[in-house]
C-alpha cells in the first residue's frame, strides 16, 4: 500500500473516531452509573446541535463560542432528563428506564422540528474551514494526504476531553465516587457517596459531549433543517456497538473499540466498500462469540 494512501485513510477516520469515541464513552458513563441504556442519547446530542447552529448562525457567535453554548446545553437537558424525567417515574428500574428514555426520543421528534421552526426554519451548520495538507506532490496518484481543519480539531478536542475525564476517573474524588456508585450504587450511598449526584452529573457530561460530537457532525452538513433530526441515529448504533465490543463492564473498553470500528470502517470503505458494514459487524460478531464479554470486559460475580 502507498504510504501516502495509508495515512490519507487514517486521516479519513478522524472524525468519524472523534464522534464515536465521545458517542460511546456518553453511553458507557450513563450506563455504569444510572444502569441503563440510554436511547435518547442520539436525540439529546442533536438537540444540542441545533443550538450549536442556532447562535453561530442567527446570532453570529464565532464557531467555538457557537460549540460551547452547545455543549452547555447539551449538559443541562441531561441535568433535566435526570432530575426531571428518570427520577420522577414510579417505577424505575433498568428496563423501566429503558423505556423512557425511548418516551424521550419521542419528546425530542418533536420538539426538534419545532425549535427550528422558530429559529428560523433554515439553519447554517458551523464548519472549520481549510485543510492541512502533508506529503504533498503536484503528480498524480497518492502522493499527499490532505486533512480537513474540521476533522483535526474535532479528533484533537475529543481526545483532550476523554484524556481529562479519563484522569479524573483514576486520579479525583469524583472519579472514585463515580467508580464506587458503578460498582455498587447502595454500598457507595452507605458509604457517605450522593449517589444522585454522581448520576445527575453523569447525565449532564454525556449531554455535553453528545452536544460536542453532534455539532461537529453538524459541520459536514451545508444546513441544518428538520431532515437531519436523525443525524445521530447511526453514531448511536455504532456507540452500542462499541460498547458491546469494548465491554459494559469498562469505561475505557468501548472507547477503545470505537477506534477499532472507525478504522476498519476507513480501509474497508476504500478496499470493498461494498462489504464495509458486513465486514464490521461480521468482526464484532467473531470477537463476541469468542469473548463474550466484549475484549476488556470480564463476568462480574455477586456475592448474595
Amino acid at each position: 500500500m502507498d504510504l501516502a494512501l495509508f495515512f490519507q485513510l487514517l486521516a479519513n477516520a478522524f472524525l468519524p473516531t472523534a464522534l464515536l469515541t465521545l458517542s460511546s464513552f456518553a453511553i458507557i458513563l450513563i450506563f455504569k452509573t444510572s444502569t441503563t441504556t440510554n436511547f435518547a442519547q442520539g436525540m439529546i446530542s442533536t438537540f444540542g446541535a441545533y443550538t450549536t447552529a442556532l447562535f453561530f448562525a442567527k446570532y453570529g457567535l464565532p464557531i467555538y463560542w457557537a460549540i460551547l453554548v452547545g455543549v452547555v446545553f447539551g449538559f443541562l437537558v441531561g441535568i433535566v432528563v435526570d432530575l426531571g424525567i428518570i427520577r420522577r417515574a414510579k417505577i424505575v428500574t433498568p428496563v423501566g428506564k429503558q423505556m423512557i428514555t425511548m418516551g424521550i426520543v419521542l419528546i425530542f421528534l418533536g420538539i426538534i422540528p419545532l425549535f427550528v421552526s422558530l429559529a428560523g426554519d433554515i439553519q447554517v451548520a458551523p464548519v472549520m474551514d481549510g485543510s492541512v495538507r502533508l506529503f504533498y506532490d503536484e503528480g498524480v496518484g497518492y502522493h499527499r494526504v490532505i486533512i480537513s481543519n474540521h476533522s483535526l480539531v474535532a479528533l484533537v478536542v475529543s481526545l483532550l476531553i476523554l484524556a481529562a475525564l479519563f484522569i479524573s476517573l483514576k486520579f479525583t474524588r469524583w472519579g472514585l465516587a463515580v467508580r464506587a456508585t458503578a460498582n455498587n450504587e447502595k454500598v457507595a450511598s452507605m458509604m457517605g457517596i450522593n449517589t444522585k449526584m454522581i448520576t445527575a452529573v453523569s447525565w449532564a457530561i454525556a449531554g455535553g459531549i453528545g452536544a460536542l460530537a453532534a455539532s461537529f457532525l453538524a459541520g459536514t452538513m451545508s444546513l441544518l433543517t428538520t431532515s437531519e433530526v436523525g443525524m445521530m441515529t447511526t453514531v448511536q448504533i455504532q456507540g452500542f456497538l462499541s460498547a458491546v465490543l469494548g465491554g459494559f463492564s469498562t469505561f475505557h473498553g468501548p472507547v477503545v473499540a470505537a477506534f477499532v470500528i472507525t478504522l476498519t470502517r476507513s480501509f474497508s470503505d476504500y478496499f470493498v466498500s461494498q462489504y464495509s458494514t458486513f465486514i464490521i459487524y461480521g468482526v464484532v460478531l467473531l470477537i463476541v462469540m469468542i469473548k463474550p464479554y466484549g475484549l476488556f470486559g470480564k463476568k462480574v460475580i455477586k456475592k448474595v
